[in-house]
């Protein structure tokens, strides 16, 4: 941050209309992100954070969401997303800005 002025880094997103209408820097809540836990590296895949890497922890079998009568687990969870993800790419021309390590294990293996 220069003279107050928040400068973000490039987005993966082709769809820059969020991006493009966020709030004046100003406006935006005091972010508290300087706890070694909250230390990210500069480009990151929320999607994987989020599943894969619960996973990768051995904590795949707990409960990641519940709703509708329904419980998944992470496991299911990054299992679920990571085929929404080919359908998504393969069937509707998605574009992928880099592929999850578990995808790109999956491509290859499916090869």
């Amino acid at each position: 941050m220069s003279g107050g002025i928040l400068k973000l880094g490039p987005s993966g997103h082709v769809d820059d209309f969020t991006r493009r209408n966020l709030p004046p820097f100003q406006q935006w809540p005091e972010l508290r992100l300087d706890r070694p836990e909250f230390q990210y590296p500069e480009y990151l895949n929320a999607a994987v954070e989020l599943t894969d890497r619960i996973v990768e922890k051995g904590l795949g079998d707990r409960v990641a969401l519940i709703g509708n009568g329904r419980q998944r687990t992470y496991k299911e969870l990054a299992d679920w997303s990571n085929r929404l993800a080919h359908a998504l790419v393969e069937n509707y021309c998605f574009v992928p800005v880099s592929w999850p390590r578990s995808l790109t294990r999956q491509r290859s293996a499916s090869r």
